[in-house]
């Protein structure tokens, strides 16, 4: 997969293409948000409990030593 440049997508602009691993931006019903790892699939976020998913960006590339 293509690296994309590291910034939130709104969930309302787009949703991921693929099942791919992403960081998830959750808001909660206070509206405290909080960032975790998941991933969207048939049609629903897999980000923990109570996912209200807001937005969304790729992971970054993994660490490699040059």
């Amino acid at each position: 997969m293509e690296r994309e440049a590291l910034s939130w997508i709104p969930v309302a602009e787009r949703l991921p293409e693929t099942d791919d691993q992403v960081l998830c931006c959750k808001a909660n019903k206070r509206g405290n948000k909080s960032v975790m790892i998941g991933y969207y699939m048939d049609g629903a976020w897999r980000c923990g409990m109570n996912s209200n998913v807001i937005a969304w960006m790729p992971l970054p590339a993994p660490y490699g030593e040059e």
